[in-house]
């Protein structure tokens, strides 16, 4: 098996070994998203939107669409398939993971070719199914039959071996030694946990709104002294792995009309515009990055994660979504959004949360922030273009009319303390314990 990999452009998939040297094309966006799959004999298929796919085959135009509850794909409706008994609409049985079990049509009756039975890591135990209705498998992920390989958004999974086809882009829980075989499954714990990112474990029976929250299974984890609140943890490098704002270099999309912020600019200490009121509480610094955009412009989640109702004056109307990573939590704040999502919303990088919303300047305020442990208020805020992911940080330019004081840049600082007193003040920026 050998895999070329480098995204956000084609990505070639070439099987020797097992498949006599088929080669299928992956075609993904800026995000990191598959958007289009030319599979060996010339079946290829459209993944428009996450819930819609269009598949070709000869003169056919194979048309799905998915119904997810709580992030699960719960039934699908399929149109334009040659099979006339493939139409229609159908429901998903699943196991305890999500995992494709059988499919049931809307009459009641059970689709015959389908019983899906696992072993632990995901290969089929006994016949695999024959039906050609849908290619959701094992976790309710996508399998590329010619291949043999699952979909898991990130990369792809090999259910024979039990381990991803490429390494984790993350180290989502450093505290759990596992955690750095970035080629191993939910921890070695299959039979509990799932992976509907290819980033981040959890469990489907009690953490569904938490990923992150997997422990490896029964095996307890020894206690370690908490950090001092004077030496944060800082956020994953690649935590953002989608835009707020559509923009593709590959399509020529770009929705963005401009960008600014974070650190001590002009707009966040103007004495002509607010005499310096604006950004008072936080230091006179910008506390994010602004995507500017028309007004009603879609707006994407930029993390998965699960809606929360907190910072509800900061950049209101807003969609804060909580990201677990170990035992911190980091709320990832998109401000100035008319929400179309509700608290405790499951929601994944990529997926529609509302629309620009109205204001002077229309744009998404996109911040991180991480609570104090003490439940101060002074919490840490942390400059999103240094942890986002890089093909996307490199398609964004910062717009560098705005003035910048003393030696800060837009990337100078990664993050900071909110507290009392301005940026300009010596004593208040030893106070904000800034970090470089």
């Amino acid at each position: 098996m050998i895999f070329w990999e480098k995204r956000p452009f084609s990505i070639i998939y070439s099987i020797f070994c097992r498949f006599g040297g088929k080669t299928a094309v992956f075609t993904y966006d800026a995000s990191g998203q598959r958007v289009k799959t030319v599979e060996p004999g010339g079946k290829t298929t459209y993944f428009p939107f996450g819930n819609y796919e269009e598949t070709v085959v000869g003169s056919s135009t194979i048309k799905r669409s998915s119904y997810a509850i709580a992030g699960q794909v719960v039934a699908f409706r399929v149109a334009g398939d040659p099979v006339t008994t493939n139409n229609g609409l159908f429901f998903i049985y699943g196991d305890h993971l999500g995992s494709t079990t059988m499919l049931g049509t809307s009459g009641g009756a059970f689709v015959a070719g389908l019983l899906g039975r696992y072993r632990p890591y995901g290969s089929y135990r006994g016949t695999a199914p024959t039906q050609t209705i849908t290619d959701r498998d094992f976790t309710g992920q996508r399998e590329n039959r010619e291949l043999g390989l699952l979909y898991y958004n990130a990369r792809f999974y090999h259910p024979s071996i039990g381990r991803f086809a490429s390494a984790d882009t993350l180290v989502p829980s450093p505290a759990i030694p596992q955690s750095f075989n970035r080629y191993s499954y939910v921890l070695g714990n299959p039979l509990r946990y799932s992976d509907p990112t290819g980033h981040v474990c959890y469990d489907p029976q009690t953490d569904a709104a938490t990923p992150g929250n997997c422990n490896g299974g029964n095996v307890s984890q020894p206690s370690r002294p908490q950090p001092k609140q004077s030496q944060p943890t800082v956020p994953p490098t690649n935590l953002i792995t989608h835009l707020p704002i559509a923009k593709d270099t590959a399509t020529g999309v770009d929705e963005i009309d401009w960008l600014g912020g974070f650190g001590a600019n002009w707009f966040s200490q103007d004495p002509t515009g607010c005499n310096q009121n604006c950004y008072g509480q936080s230091h006179n610094i910008h506390t994010g990055l602004d995507f500017g955009a028309e007004l009603g412009t879609t707006v994407y989640a930029t993390v998965s994660g699960t809606v929360v109702l907190k910072y509800g004056t900061d950049a209101d109307p807003n969609v804060v979504i909580k990201v677990t990573v170990g035992n911190v939590n980091f709320y990832v704040l998109h401000g100035h959004v008319n929400p179309s999502v509700e608290e405790n919303a499951v929601i994944h990088a990529g997926d529609v949360i509302g629309t620009v919303a109205e204001h002077d300047y229309t744009h998404v305020h996109l911040s991180i922030r991480r609570e104090d442990a003490n439940g101060s208020g002074q919490d840490w805020a942390y400059n999103p273009l240094l942890f986002m992911a890089p093909e996307l940080s490199a398609m964004l330019t910062i717009d560098n009319t705005d003035k910048y004081y003393g030696n800060e840049t837009p990337t100078s600082m990664v993050g900071f303390r909110y507290g009392t007193g301005s940026y300009f003040d010596e004593q208040a920026r030893k106070n904000m314990e800034i970090i470089r």
